[in-house]
């Protein structure tokens, strides 16, 4: 379950050269129904009960096992991880090439981009199909899934800036992610909030919380809160 904290939006803009037809396989087709970001939105419907059901994935850039180990699947010729971004990120793909009303987030970029490089243009084109039509969604923006605990400010803004730049020249409007994603750290701050809203997310997703925390806000039905994470900034945003 996952928390959402409602923020500010603001732009990023395009900071590298792209060719003029990448270009045109990141344009949605407007004219044949196609849009990214919040126009990929479905609509709700009246007098029922919207339930938002988000696949997703996740998995550690190091922790246990190191990047390539986590990425393969292998540890060494014997020992098998439990995690291959490799095969997921193939099998997602293909998961959603064959069925058009399948959506699905994603937040690990690191392996994004290392799984990217390698792909040939038949695939690349199908990923700018999927980024244009909103099928395909990343969230989170940095480098990585950030502590919230010991990481320096510094580090950050350095490891959100280089990975949404990154993002931005490769994928243009529709790869830029309009929520964070802090789905396994040990323990949220406002600080980190203060942060994120600055540069500009339109919502904070935040799990686990204290479990006290969590009925109390199941009870109230204030999973969704505003956080106003600096007292010297205020409010930022209507």
């Amino acid at each position: 379950m996952f928390y959402i904290i409602l923020l500010q939006c603001l732009g990023v803009a395009p900071v590298f050269s792209m060719t003029a037809v990448t270009k045109d396989l990141l344009t949605p087709l407007v004219e044949y129904g196609e849009g990214c970001g919040y126009m990929s939105c479905p609509i709700m419907g009246e007098n029922v009960l919207n339930v938002h059901v988000v696949p997703s994935t996740h998995a550690e850039l190091g922790y246990t096992r190191t990047f390539y180990q986590h990425f393969t699947g292998y540890d060494d010729i014997y020992d098998h991880s439990k995690v291959n971004m490799k095969n997921i990120l193939d099998a997602v793909i293909t998961a959603l090439w064959a069925h058009e009303e399948r959506k699905f987030t994603f937040s690990d970029m690191p392996y994004f981009f290392h799984w990217w490089k390698n792909r040939d243009m038949t695939v690349k084109r199908m990923i700018y199909q999927l980024l244009r039509q909103g099928r395909l969604y990343f969230v989170g923006g940095g480098w990585s899934m950030s502590d919230e605990a010991t990481t320096s400010y510094h580090a950050i803004i350095d490891h959100f800036t280089y990975n949404l730049r990154k993002i931005n020249a490769t994928f243009l409007d529709c790869g830029r992610p309009l929520v964070t994603w802090q789905a396994d750290v040990y323990g949220h701050s406002k600080e980190f909030a203060s942060l994120m809203a600055q540069m500009g997310f339109d919502g904070h997703f935040i799990n686990p919380i204290s479990y006290e925390d969590e009925l109390s806000r199941m009870k109230s039905k204030s999973l969704e809160f505003i956080w106003r994470g600096s007292d010297d900034l205020g409010c930022i945003g209507p």
